[in-house]
């Protein structure tokens, strides 16, 4: 079987006007950065793909010319379909001055797209961002006139006598994903990865709508080296592999290039007193928050100041006493903070 590494100017010319393209992100972690640089440069070039739609799930890009900014040029992004840009700043400013249409719509709600638009399902029927922005009664998610100007992509529907939210399907043909090492087949390990978030779902949703898969890398590898409970994509969904050449566009958090403790590949001993740290404003709303939770409970910490519950609750010994989560999926352990937010 013929190799599947190509480089960045041999896979884009495979995307085809109009595109949906689907990624995944948390800042900077999980986000194949390379990937979405590689179609900014190849668009300068040759003036293709025209009017793609581009979708992430978390936050995209760590400040100004990273992450969504590189493809804000005329005649190549029509519409995002994100949970938040403010980490790209000219993104995010190109979207207030109407240069693409702006949807936002919650995280999880693009996840969930992902699954549905690879099982090539209706759309989600949900209750998450009734009486909110998302509501179609107030903005449906539009977050500038030219989106405004656009189609509906959520809906208000009555199911057995109540209302819930349709988001319609989100159909991706184009997946760009994130992954430790490709073998020669394609297959794809995480290894080194914090998380997984959806590189599954958006390679399967691409490959059913007959679109194209790509996989960002740091390494090509022998066949056979993989093992097989470590193939978090298989290769038969995967078309393309691109081998990262820039360190900064293959990070594994927005303050880390690589490290074990973060992909869980190796465990550190966690002493409480590193845990403790000065007293700010920050810190007490933090600790005076945290008294407010019961012991064994489950505790989602989202990124921000909430985070930072989790250094509190190992500051006083008492990370056995609870279940801490993260709002992409990951359990157990002690979430990072900061820079290394998980990943953020």
């Amino acid at each position: 079987m013929e190799s599947k590494e190509r480089t960045y100017k041999e896979v884009m010319k495979h995307i085809p006007d109009h595109a949906v393209i689907g990624t995944s992100s948390f800042g900077i972690g999980g986000l194949p950065e390379e990937l979405i640089a590689g179609l900014g440069e190849y668009f300068k070039e040759n003036q293709q793909p025209k009017d793609i739609t581009f979708s992430t799930t978390a936050g995209i890009g760590v400040g100004e010319g990273r992450g969504l900014d590189h493809l804000v040029q005329p005649g190549l992004l029509k519409r995002a379909v994100v949970s938040y840009i403010a980490t790209s700043p000219i993104a995010n400013r190109s979207a207030h001055e109407n240069l693409f249409e702006l949807f936002m719509i919650p995280q999880g709600m693009i996840g969930k797209l992902y699954q549905n638009a690879a099982h090539q399902g209706p759309g989600v029927f949900s209750k998450v961002g009734m009486e909110t922005f998302i509501d179609p009664d107030q903005t449906g998610g539009k977050m500038n006139e030219k989106a405004k100007a656009a189609e509906d992509i959520v809906k208000k529907v009555e199911l057995n006598g109540e209302q819930w939210l349709h988001y319609k399907p989100l159909p991706i043909n184009v997946a760009f994903i994130k992954a430790s090492y490709a073998d020669k087949n394609g297959n794809l390990s995480m290894k080194r990865e914090p998380v997984l978030l959806e590189s599954l779902s958006l390679a399967t949703a691409a490959h059913n709508a007959g679109g194209v898969g790509i996989a960002q890398v740091e390494e090509i590898v022998e066949n056979n080296t993989i093992p097989a409970k470590e193939v978090a994509v298989p290769g038969m969904l995967v078309d393309y592999v691109v081998v990262n050449t820039k360190e900064e566009y293959h990070m594994q958090t927005a303050g880390t290039r690589y490290s074990p403790v973060l992909s869980n590949e190796i465990r550190v001993e966690r002493n409480p007193k590193y845990y403790k740290k000065p007293l700010d404003t920050k810190r007490v709303m933090v600790r005076r928050a945290s008294q407010e939770i019961p012991e064994g409970s489950i505790v989602n910490l989202g990124n921000g100041i909430s985070a930072y519950v989790g250094e509190v609750i190992a500051e006083a010994d008492k990370l056995k006493e609870y279940h801490l989560t993260t709002d992409l999926g990951a359990a157990g352990g002690l979430p990072a903070t900061g820079l290394d937010y998980a990943p953020n």
